[in-house]
Formats: structure tokens, sequence, C-alpha cells
């Protein structure tokens, strides 16, 4: 079977592309492959006749976010800074597709897992959906945009804080914030079919252009805080409190 069906499944119904991250024994972390894979599908969408994009999670998690051993020490320089690399032009994509993007969103989605799931144009959420911001707590500053992303939906002072205190939003609180747009009960995804419903009832292509105007100027700030957010990675993962709370981390996941 091809690694990207694999990593990443896709299935097709009249306008929409379903993409599903399917690693579910690792809560759907994104390893340097699955990122690969995700990026190759976006790539193979774009020139598809499908006007939405779905992104969920197979089993109970949206996604864990960045498989911690890609940020490991031992890593060298140019494979980490590739590896960031890889995550930029990932978020960007999302960011930029000329497609209405829907995030369904249950379990955690966090870390990158989070980033990703703001980068979208809607996010759908069960209420057993949670968006953490646990780079902090192994040392670490947030990545995959999010500086950027978490800022326009809840603001600058709220977006530091909150990276600050490593926080863990919980569905309703992220709901009343702003930061998800839709909250159900459960099956996310079934609510996301029907907004694609209503959504479609507008011009999708008038839709599309107020999505490239409003990022014309906007890309260039997320691109510019992906670069630094890949500057300070590079420094943070070296430090000796990183180099502690991951230990402290890892050595914490075994006894569980």
């Amino acid at each position: 079977m091809n690694r990207t069906i694999e990593l990443i499944k896709m299935e097709v119904k009249d306008e929409v592309i379903h993409l599903e991250f399917n690693r579910p024994d690792r809560l759907n972390a994104l390893n340097v492959e699955m990122i690969d894979c995700f990026v190759e599908r976006l790539e193979e969408v774009i020139h598809m006749k499908q006007k939405v994009i779905i992104l969920s999670g197979v089993g109970t998690a949206f996604s864990s976010g960045g498989d911690i051993q890609a940020m490991s020490s031992s890593i060298s320089d140019v494979l980490f800074q590739e590896i960031m690399g890889k995550v930029k032009e990932m978020i960007l994509k999302v960011y930029t597709l000329p497609k209405i993007v829907i995030s369904a969103v249950h379990g955690p989605a966090a870390g990158l897992g989070f980033s990703l799931a703001l980068a979208s144009d809607y996010i759908v959420a069960s209420n057993d959906a949670k968006f953490g911001l646990n780079f902090i707590h192994i040392g670490l500053v947030a990545d995959g945009g999010c500086h950027f992303l978490l800022k326009n939906r809840i603001g600058y002072q709220n977006t530091k804080h909150a990276i600050w205190k490593g926080k863990t939003f919980h569905a309703k609180e992220a709901y009343d914030l702003g930061i998800i747009d839709f909250l159900v009960d459960d099956h996310p995804y079934d609510q996301a079919t029907e907004l694609v419903s209503s959504t479609l009832q507008m011009s999708f292509e008038a839709q599309i252009e107020s999505k490239l105007i409003l990022n014309a100027t906007e890309v260039l700030e997320l691109t510019k805080v992906l670069d630094l957010e890949c500057d300070a990675q590079c420094r943070m993962r070296k430090s000796d409190e990183h180099i502690h709370r991951i230990q402290a981390f890892l050595k914490k996941s075994k006894k569980g």
C-alpha cells in the first residue's frame, strides 16, 4: 500500500475531499513522513474540481501535535531545519489553498495539530475536543505559525499569555473565545458536512476571491512568523531547560 494512502486517507464525495490523519496508535502525531504525505495530498487536491476539504483524525484524536522525536537535540541542525521547513510548507499550503478548508476536531488538537486546525477556514469541534499549547511544558516555543494564527482569533495579549501558560482550551472555552467556529455534542464531521451545504449556497468563486484578498497581506506575516518560530526552536531545542524537561517527559511517558 502506498505510504500516502496509509498515513493520510482520502475520500472524495460530491464537492468534498475528506483527508484523515491515520496514525491512531500515536494519536495522529505528525512525524516527518506523515507531514510529507499530507503535503503530497494537498498538492494533489489543489487540481481537483471539489470545492471543500474536510480534515479530521482517525481514532480518538484530531492530532496530538508534532512527533516529539523530531525535536530531539541529537538531530543535526541541518535535519532539524529541514523538518521545520516541511512544517512551514504544510501550514502555508493549508492557509492559502484556493478551496474552503474545514477542520473537524474531536479529542486532542495539541501543539502542531492545534496550529494546523487554526490554519483552516473553519473549525468545527465536539465537546470532547481540547486545544493544547503544550510547547512550553517541554521548554519549546509554539510553532506551526501559532503566534500568528491564534493571535488572529483571540488577539495579541490573550495569545501571549496562553502560550506562556501552556494553556489547554476545552471546547466550550475555545468556542466562547472564538477559537472554534462551531461546537457540537458529538460527530463534528457530520456538522462539517452540513456546513458545506450552507456554505456552497453562496458563490464559491466569490468566497475564494475574498479569501485570496485577505490572505494576500496576511501570508507575509505568517511566513515571517514561521521563520521566526524556526529560529527560536533551533535555539530552544539545545537549551539545558528543554533537555531537562524532555528527559523528564519521556521518563514519565515510559512509566505511564
